[in-house]
């Protein structure tokens, strides 16, 4: 009699909390610049999955009003509905994310807020509403730790799994919680961009490292372990200079040393080549393929020895060889964002003393800019239309991939074998006088800008910048990460800060704006 007694208890506490009979106050819709809209939307949630129980219908009816009043209170009320109906109609289930609501009404700004600027982070919180749980904890909002932690944190989930296809899953199901909270401390002001750069890059790092010691463990069962010292990766692009954004691809290079051996020693035996080369595409796929889990990064391999037509994994020899006697000055460019991030110790070793020794040759100045110069003109004509867009920062004269041009060629030029991100480059092409304090203080305020504009930038619309894509709310972020009142300023600055730096490019590697010699 005392446990039914207690449970009936129990039951009414716990039925009230999830289904109250109080009726639904009536909403007001006269915050949205289209009422309509509101009735249209209203008329298609009532046939999502989230809203499918009599339970589910209860509650959300009873916070509808609550709801609609946070979405009219946004910068741009219609915006946020049309963003919070991605996030509704993702949903699986709706009963306990609606429960969550009610009991955290902070949660409800959080979403409107990522509502009204970042539609990828809605629709991610829709396909997987259990992060909600993860925003109401304290530790939610700590810094991210860094690449050491994260990798020991995602490397025990993985050895716990079952099999090779649950380590992927596991695998990615980490990383898209991680980078959803990066997102939010950026959204919220929380990191700054540079902050969020680091910690995208860390968790990227973390995932290749583990992936690469699964698909060599996976394949070793069938082909036997890595012959000769085994291989490394080297992490090129936006993971070698640890400045990723949230829609980032991964820059790779394989590397192996075969030490004398010339197969593997499995069930399966293989020559080195097709056995570095298969254990490279086993990788590849560890991080690109589409399992239950979703997607991780895509991964562009172009930038090794002789991009597509090399072979996938080349032997360090072959790496010194191609590198010192075969590259292009854009190859040697690329290097100065080269870093090796995982496998094997003696081999990466190896692969880092390649890299040093080629960054450390001092250039003839005028080879150098004779290569820039037509890097520039390329680039020009590859990429004109998209230099039309004033919120465009990463294409175009004077933009950022020309100030990087700048600082690396000045990285050439010199010798100085600097290696990692504009920031170090620029710091130590002042320190050498390449570049003098009033030019080195205006590339910083730019670099500054546009790594700003293009971090909070991609988390409202993946590709260029636009604000007609993006919307006002997610313009609005923008402007305030750029430190600027309203999308009106921040265009004026970038326009200003373009003209700026293309005068100072033309000036240290000459002129060029149409493709031609002016």
């Amino acid at each position: 009699a005392r446990i039914l007694a207690r449970l009936k208890r129990v039951h009414e506490i716990t039925e009230s909390f999830f289904a109250p009979e109080a009726p639904p106050e009536n909403a007001d819709v006269s915050g949205f610049e289209r009422p309509a809209l509101v009735d249209e939307m209203f008329a298609k949630w009532q046939t999502y999955p989230a809203l499918r129980s009599a339970r589910a219908q209860r509650i959300f009816a009873r916070l509808t009003p609550h709801i609609l009043r946070h979405l009219s209170d946004a910068a741009h009320p219609d915006e946020a509905l049309i963003q919070f109906d991605s996030f509704l109609g993702g949903l699986p289930a709706g009963v306990q994310v609606f429960s969550l609501f009610d009991a955290n009404p902070k949660l409800l700004d959080l979403l409107v807020d990522i509502c009204a600027t970042a539609p990828d982070l809605a629709r991610y919180l829709g396909r997987n509403s259990r992060v909600l749980e993860a925003v109401i904890s304290a530790r939610f909002y700590d810094a991210l730790p860094g690449v050491d932690v994260l990798h020991a944190e995602l490397a025990a989930l993985v050895a716990k799994a079952a099999d090779y296809e649950e380590q992927l899953d596991v695998t990615r199901v980490w990383a898209q919680e991680i980078r959803f909270r990066i997102g939010v401390h950026l959204l919220r002001g929380i990191s700054s961009p540079q902050a969020a750069a680091l910690a995208y890059s860390d968790v990227a790092e973390a995932c290749v490292q583990v992936l690469f010691d699964a698909a060599v463990a996976h394949f070793a069962t069938r082909y036997g372990p890595p012959p000769g010292k085994g291989a490394a990766v080297i992490a090129m692009g936006k993971l070698g200079s640890r400045e990723m954004t949230v829609s980032s691809d991964l820059d790779l290079i394989v590397v192996y040393d075969p030490d004398g051996e010339v197969a593997s020693a499995g069930k399966r035996a293989l020559a080195i080549q097709p056995y570095y080369a298969r254990l490279t595409q086993t990788f590849i796929s560890a991080l690109t393929v589409a399992t239950s889990r979703g997607g991780l990064y895509e991964v562009d391999m172009r930038l090794r020895p002789s991009g597509r037509s090399g072979p996938v994994a080349t032997s360090v020899d072959g790496f010194a060889d191609y590198q010192q006697n075969k590259a292009w000055m854009w190859e040697h460019m690329a290097l100065l964002r080269a870093r090796v991030v995982a496998g094997a110790a003696p081999v990466a070793a190896s692969a880092e003393a390649v890299i040093a020794r080629t960054l450390a040759v001092e250039r003839p100045a005028q080879t150098v800019l004779d290569a820039m110069h037509d890097m520039r003109a390329r680039l020009v004509q590859a990429r004109g239309a998209e230099a039309q867009n004033p919120f465009e920062i990463k294409h175009g004269a004077g933009r950022l991939m020309d100030v990087e041009l700048l600082l690396q060629s000045g990285v050439l030029i010199t010798g100085l074998g600097v290696r990692g991100n504009p920031v170090d480059m620029l710091a130590a092409l002042r320190a050498q006088g390449w570049l003098g304090d009033t030019d080195a203080d205006a590339v910083t305020r730019a670099l500054d800008l546009y790594r700003a504009v293009q971090q909070v930038g991609r988390l409202a619309v993946d590709g260029v910048l636009d604000p007609v894509r993006a919307g006002r709310g997610a313009m609005a972020i923008v402007a305030q990460a750029a430190g600027v009142p309203d999308v009106g300023a921040l265009q004026q600055v970038l326009d200003e800060t373009r003209q700026k730096m293309e005068r100072l490019v033309d000036k240290k590697l000459g002129k060029c704006s149409d493709g031609k010699d002016q």
